[in-house]
């Protein structure tokens, strides 16, 4: 018997047969297109990790037709590398910080959307006959739509939720019990819920996902926002005779760095299709006579490049044709594919990776996968032009073989070795997992759920170092004592650690091992129950920092900390010369005493450092408070007022007119929600200082919550005369400006020296922002030379 090595994926199927036993309903949460989103508007994370390419010659070129976000097709990007510029988590994550959104299988990735207008992102995904998009944003993982994808049974919600928070064996036994044999599949049939798991999400904010012999483009019903329920875009569909088999379909696709989609089927046939779905080309490879079971990759020179199950491609688009002719920038190099593995798990002879593509710049170039052998190798095969002076290894089926080293897992006995993921690359480096467990059950279902189990969990996983000045390849490292059972595991280049689901002692860890040394640098318990088995999922470091992964019935997020959004993603090991985003240089300095109601608290800003806002040139301002200042503020979306905890506020303000250009708060509504507020404003001109009696002028505030609508309001403003006032830091004759809302009439007012040099009010009453009026004084102001 012979079938496809993506144990993760051949489970959806062989679990199909049991459907009838556990449930004749479908998924309640399944809508048709006329479906309405409904997801509640949740907040935006603040402060995410810039990824500084500049100083790291080992990041991919970035390809601008996928969508600007630190995961947009699987593997992260053309490249395949699974690494990331992004930076994880540096210590264990504290507090409840696991986020389980429960689903379907095969959710083997989440896509993130580039941001959209008001700055937040939308995960997309395809799983089991699902396509759904996804809010990130808030304190939970919510479903914004789901949509039919195929139409297929699976188990409904109740079921599923019940199978998920029960353990591996637990549900083992069930599985084992009712899936009944499976029919043998064709010759190099690969199972048909592989195709779909290959997916891309364009810059273009489509989500395009292969179902078969169609390729499929999803959308937002209302373009840019990201609550829109979703719709589909367009459709295209392989004619029947360009197939070699009336079974096969499209296994992987991916984004040409011009802006085409590449596709690969189950029997070898290429095509490349502009993004309209209007202009297509073709390849067949070896006539269908080797099949692909896994994603493809593609670089800036137009490469292709494919495993089969004998050999690998560099399929060269021309942007007028696909050709592996080698005048052309094409080649085609066999590798050892061993013999049909006895493992339930890879009864296909061959590789078990997509490729994955290792140089950037003047670097040497190579496609990495590992080979089929009974002693699995780590190969690396010149992605370009064979250097001349190049002669063909020992052992070698090609002289485009660049290296060929056995995987031992750091056991110098061992006399096989396997791994079904991709090889994780971050410039010379390349990582391989263990995925031979220690035993097997008669079904992969019982395998999949059972490979975390101590008795059936694999153990090993290594990291390979090419030198570009011997041209050689070794093994730097192994650790043979980590398990990560079936996850394909990614790096972040910001923090250098090596992100994976693990397995200790039966309960599901999330490992992080350091990438120079191998050595364990933290892990953490997520759970031992089977929603957090990650078969054979990817895990992603996303741009709150957290960890995302797919599982059985879903997916999960584990946060740094629930109580610290977005955590803190400063990495010990981060070049010293990166640049920080706001110079922190000292600045003046002033405090303020602000009574609201019955509390009072002391406010402390600084200036610390300044940038350009709108054009601009601005003062960045960040405000600090001796206890969390409480407030009562209106809410549209309720109508009603709500408690709000202030927790930070930063201001730019104008150098010249000392007026907002933009202001920034993160505040915890209700006690439960993160809440930021992003304000900007658009001023008459002249506005602002230098004040004098009787100067006017409007504005218009502009506020952008992570929950709810903007808001817009227009001002009104006047420097209505001058006053005597005292405060705790003194007597100042000041200019004396009310500001007027002009949808209510409610005003707030401050009192600005007309004879120091102050960059802030010495007194302000606001009747206007919240429930009650909050009032300020100064109280010290120190200036710094």
């Amino acid at each position: 018997m012979k079938t496809s090595r993506k144990m993760g994926i051949i489970f959806v199927a062989v679990l199909l047969t049991a459907l009838p036993l556990l449930s004749a309903c479908g998924d309640d949460n399944d809508r048709d297109e006329t479906a309405e989103a409904t997801v509640t508007p949740s907040p935006v994370p603040t402060g995410e990790p810039i990824p500084d390419v500049t100083v790291d010659p080992n990041q991919p070129l970035k390809n601008p037709f996928l969508a600007d976000s630190p995961w947009a097709t699987n593997h992260g990007n053309s490249y395949r590398q699974d690494s990331s510029t992004y930076a994880g988590p540096t210590k264990p994550p504290t507090g409840e910080i696991e986020d389980f959104l429960l689903g379907r299988p095969a959710t083997t990735n989440l896509e993130f959307s580039s941001p959209y207008p008001d700055g937040g992102r939308v995960i997309w995904s395809s799983s089991y006959g699902i396509v759904f998009k996804a809010d990130p944003n808030g304190q939970r993982l919510a479903y914004i739509d789901k949509i039919k994808s195929r139409d297929v049974q699976w188990i409904g919600d109740e079921m599923s939720a019940k199978l998920a928070d029960q353990s591996a064996r637990e549900v083992a036994e069930v599985f084992g019990g009712l899936v009944p044999p499976q029919p043998e599949p064709r010759e190099g049939e690969a199972i048909g819920a592989s195709s779909g798991i290959y997916v891309v999400m364009g810059s273009d904010q489509i989500f395009y996902v292969p179902l078969d012999k169609r390729i499929v483009a999803y959308g937002d019903k209302v373009e840019g926002d990201r609550f829109s329920p979703i719709e589909v875009k367009r459709e295209f569909q392989i004619p029947e005779d360009m197939l070699t088999r009336e079974w096969d379909k499209i296994m992987g696709l991916s984004m040409t760095y011009d802006g085409m989609l590449a596709f690969a089927t189950n029997y070898g046939l290429i095509g490349i299709i502009d993004r309209t779905f209007t202009d297509v080309h073709y390849l067949q490879l070896a006539d269908g006579a080797e099949y692909v079971f896994n994603n493809i990759a593609a670089d800036e020179d137009g490469g292709i490049y494919v495993a089969t199950h004998k050999a690998v491609y560099r399929v060269q688009w021309t942007g007028e044709e696909l050709t592996i002719d080698e005048s052309k920038g094409g080649w085609r190099a066999e590798y050892g594919t061993g013999n049909p593995s006895e493992l339930i798990v890879q009864t296909q002879a061959g590789s078990g990776s997509t490729p994955s593509l290792m140089g950037t710049g003047n670097q040497d170039k190579f496609m990495v996968i590992t080979d089929g052998e009974e002693l699995m190798n780590m190969v690396l095969f010149w992605r370009d032009e064979i250097p001349d002076d190049w002669e063909q290894l020992p052992g070698t089926k090609s002289r485009r073989i660049a290296a060929q080293v056995p995987v031992t897992f750091g056991d110098p006995e061992r006399e096989r070795s396997f791994s079904d993921q991709s090889v994780l690359v971050r410039g010379y480096g390349a990582f391989a997992v263990n995925n031979e467990m220690q035993k097997y059950e008669k079904t992969v279902a019982e395998n999949v759920l059972l490979g975390g189990e101590p008795d059936h969990q694999p153990f090993g996983c290594e990291k390979f170092e090419w030198d570009p000045q011997t041209r050689k390849l070794e093994s730097v490292w192994a650790n043979t004592e980590i398990s990560l059972p079936n996850a394909v595991p990614t790096m972040s280049a910001s923090t250098n650690l090596i992100y994976s689901i693990g397995s200790r002692d039966g309960t599901w860890t999330l490992e992080a091992i350091d990438w120079d040394t191998g050595e364990s640098v933290f892990y953490y318990e997520i759970g031992d129950k089977t929603r957090h088995n990650s078969a054979f999922a990817t895990c992603e470091v996303g741009p709150d920092s957290a960890i995302y992964y797919g599982t059985y019935f879903g997916c999960i997020r584990i946060r740094p900390s629930m109580t610290q959004l977005p955590c803190d993603t400063t990495a010990e090991k981060e070049p010293e010369s990166k640049p920080e985003s706001v110079p922190q240089a000292q600045g003046p300095t002033w405090t303020y005493n602000v009574s609201y109601g019955d509390e009072d608290t002391v406010w402390t800003s600084q200036v610390i450092g300044e940038e350009t806002v709108n054009g601009v040139e601005a003062y960045v301002i960040q405000a600090s408070y001796d206890d969390t200042p409480q407030r009562r503020s209106y809410s549209v979306q309720i109508d009603s007022y709500a408690d709000l905890d202030l927790l930070s506020q930063t201001l730019w303000l104008d150098k010249s007119a000392l007026q907002p250009a933009k202001k920034e708060q993160n505040n915890k509504a209700m006690g439960a929600f993160d809440v930021t507020t992003t304000t900007t404003y658009t001023y008459d001109d002249p506005y602002g200082a230098p004040f004098s009696e009787g100067g006017s002028w409007d504005y218009e505030a502009e506020l952008v919550p992570s929950i709810g609508n903007p808001v817009t309001s227009t001002w009104q403003t006047e420097v209505v005369g001058m006053e005597e006032i005292t405060v705790p830091a003194g007597s100042y004759n000041c200019y004396k400006i009310v500001y007027t809302k002009e949808a209510d009439g409610t005003t707030r007012m401050e009192w600005w020296s007309a004879e120091g040099d102050f960059l802030a009010p010495v007194k302000v009453v606001d009747e206007t922002s919240y429930e009650f009026t909050e009032s300020r004084e100064m109280v010290s102001y120190t200036f710094v030379q």
